[in-house]
C-alpha cells in the first residue's frame, strides 16, 4: 500500500511513463487501480489464491549447452510436473498493444498532478506495416534524433533538467518517445516545442540532421552491434529466448535484420523518417502532467476573458 500510494506524489517523469505504459497495453494497471483492489484482499483470499495457483499451467522453455536431446526432455519433464498439474486450455493470453488509427489523431491526455513540476511526453507511432526494413529505419531514427532534440530542448532552450528521446519496437509496433520534465514551461509549451524541433529536423534533415555520412555511421555501428550481439551462453539463450516467443520460432531472425540493414539505402532511410515524424503522420498522443508550482516562475500565458477585460485590469498612460 505504501509503495503504490507514493505513486500520487511520483514525480512527473515517472507520472507520464506509467501512463505511457498503460495507453501502450491495453491490460496495464496504474498504481491506484491496484490499490482499490488490495484494499480488500484478506489472508485467506492470499491462502485460496496459493492453493489454486499451479492447478493449470503452460509451460515454454528453452535448454541450450552441453546436453543431449534425452536430458533436455528430462528437464521439460520435471518443469511440467511441478509448474502444471493440469494443462492450461487454450485460447492462452497474450498481451495487446496500440496499434493507433491514422485517421483519429493526434489526441492528448492532460492531468493535473500532486508532485511539482510539469512534464510532457510525446508518443509517436510509426504508420507503416512492420519489416525489417521498417525497422532498420526505426533504429536509425532513434539513434539519429536523440542528440539533436537534447541539445535543443535542454542545453539551448532549457525547457528542462530532464530532456529525452528514444524510440522502442513492442510486437512489432514501432514507436518513437519524446519527453521532457520542466519547473519554468508549461505541458502544452512543451508540447508545441516539440513539434517546432520535429518539423525543424525533418526539414534539415538530409542537410544537417541526418547527412548521408552520419547515416552510413550509423548503419555500420548497428550492423557491427548485431553481428557481435553474442558474447557468452547466457546471451545466447536470451537472444534464442526472444526468438523463440517474440518472433515465432524464426531462428534466421539476426541474419534478416543483417540483410535489411546492409541493403538499406540513404533514400529509403530519409523517406521512411519524413513520413514518421511528418504532420501527415497523425499517429500521435501525447501526455501533458501539470504539477504544483516551484519557486521558479512558471512561463505561461494567461487567458483573458475578452478585450474590455483586458483593457481593465491594464493600465494606460499617457506619454
Amino acid at each position: 500500500m505504501r509503495e503504490w500510494g507514493n505513486s500520487f506524489v511520483a514525480t512527473p517523469l515517472d507520472k507520464s511513463i506509467q501512463l505511457l505504459k498503460a495507453s501502450i497495453y491495453k491490460y496495464y494497471p496504474l498504481p491506484e487501480e491496484k490499490i482499490k483492489v488490495l484494499q480488500d484482499i484478506t489472508a485467506k483470499d492470499l491462502d485460496s489464491y496459493i492453493q489454486s495457483l499451479y492447478s493449470e499451467g503452460f509451460v515454454e522453455g528453452i535448454v541450450l549447452g552441453n546436453l543431449t536431446s534425452e536430458e533436455a526432455g528430462k528437464i521439460a519433464g520435471i518443469a511440467e510436473k511441478s509448474f502444471a498439474k493440469t494443462p492450461y486450455k487454450p485460447p492462452f493470453f497474450q498481451r495487446e498493444v496500440l496499434d493507433m488509427k491514422g485517421n483519429l489523431g493526434p489526441h492528448y491526455l492532460e492531468e493535473t498532478i500532486a508532485a511539482q513540476g510539469n512534464a510532457a511526453l510525446l508518443l509517436i507511432e510509426r504508420d507503416v506495416v512492420y519489416s525489417h526494413k521498417t525497422r532498420a529505419i526505426h533504429q536509425i531514427l532513434t539513434q539519429s534524433i536523440q542528440e539533436p532534440f537534447f541539445s535543443e530542448l535542454r542545453t539551448r532552450q532549457q525547457t528542462g533538467y530532464i530532456v529525452q528521446a528514444s524510440g522502442e519496437e513492442i510486437d512489432r509496433r514501432l514507436f518513437n518517445f519524446f519527453l521532457a520534465q520542466s519547473t519554468t514551461h508549461s505541458p502544452r509549451d512543451l508540447l508545441a516545442r516539440f513539434e517546432l524541433f520535429l518539423e525543424s529536423f525533418v526539414q534539415e534533415l538530409a542537410n544537417k540532421e541526418l547527412t548521408e555520412e552520419r547515416f552510413n555511421k550509423i548503419k555500420d555501428a548497428l550492423i557491427y552491434d548485431l553481428k557481435n550481439s553474442v558474447k557468452n551462453i547466457s546471451q545466447a539463450t536470451e537472444l534464442l529466448a526472444h526468438l523463440l516467443y517474440l518472433y515465432g520460432g524464426d531462428f534466421q531472425w539476426v541474419e534478416k535484420r543483417l540483410k535489411a540493414l546492409e541493403e538499406l539505402t540513404y533514400s529509403e532511410c530519409l523517406e521512411g523518417i519524413q513520413d514518421t515524424l511528418s504532420k501527415k503522420n497523425l499517429k500521435r498522443f501525447a501526455i501533458l502532467l501539470k504539477g504544483k508550482p516551484t519557486d521558479s516562475p512558471l512561463f505561461e500565458y494567461q487567458p483573458v476573458s475578452s478585450l474590455e477585460d483586458f483593457k481593465r485590469q491594464e493600465d494606460y498612460r499617457t506619454p
